[in-house]
């Protein structure tokens, strides 16, 4: 970016946001209502001061609905405790530069499928277990209108509660910081929603071949 102060003098910024997160999952069925898995996931943010942080942790879902029937409906219960090994680009306003926790996840989602769309949704509950005032919880629920075969209008809307923010950058920020989103800032909640049409090209037929922890339905990124 240019910049140009009032004299009249130009100043170039240079900015960089790096924003990288993965996710895998090693699944165990146990029947046609129950599953198993070990979750891992790593992520990498300049905007949240997270150098690279990973989170490993076994998993238990349950679907209210056989897994066979997942094409046109799912409910499901899943409960993960997991390890976050967290390393930090600066300071924290906690000092820390590097920490390990413990936390546990609580997530409800629901999908259902019918000839003109479809709705779905879901809660995500999180706490550290060594400070239960740390928490955060995520809502959000959207609907899909199917106009003509293949072409979608979409609806969603989420909310998320935040008393968890841990990896808050040490410091006053900047205007600059600010106004790029280079730094994420202190705050209690955040919400959004969008609009957008979408078509969808070839086989009408679902490329679903195993639903169980499906990463569409409750997806909790880092």
């Amino acid at each position: 970016y240019t910049l140009t102060d009032e004299n009249g003098v130009d100043s170039v910024l240079v900015t960089k946001r790096r924003n990288y997160n993965s996710e895998a999952s090693y699944i165990v069925s146990m029947g046609g209502k129950w599953s198993a898995g070990l979750q891992m996931n790593a992520s990498s943010s300049v905007t949240s001061n997270l150098e690279l942080g990973t989170r490993v942790g076994p998993a238990l879902e349950y679907n209210f609905f056989p897994y066979s029937e997942s094409t046109r409906r799912q409910l499901i219960l899943r409960y993960s405790v997991g390890v976050k090994n967290l390393n930090y680009d600066s300071l924290t306003v906690y000092d820390k530069l590097t920490e390990r926790l413990t936390d546990h996840r609580l997530t409800i989602a629901s999908e259902a499928t019918q000839p003109w769309g479809g709705v779905f949704g879901n809660v995500i509950a999180s706490q550290y277990l060594g400070d239960p005032t740390k928490y955060r919880v995520d809502g959000f629920v959207g609907m899909n209108w199917r106009i003509v075969r293949g072409l979608n209008l979409n609806f969603d809307v989420g909310y998320t509660k935040l008393r968890d923010q841990i990896n808050l950058k040490r410091g006053t920020a900047s205007q600059q910081e600010v106004l790029l989103r280079l730094r994420q800032l202190q705050t209690g909640y955040y919400y959004f929603g969008s609009i957008n049409l979408s078509y969808t090209f070839g086989s009408v037929f679902s490329n679903v071949v195993n639903p169980r922890f499906a990463q569409g339905i409750g997806s909790f990124f880092f």
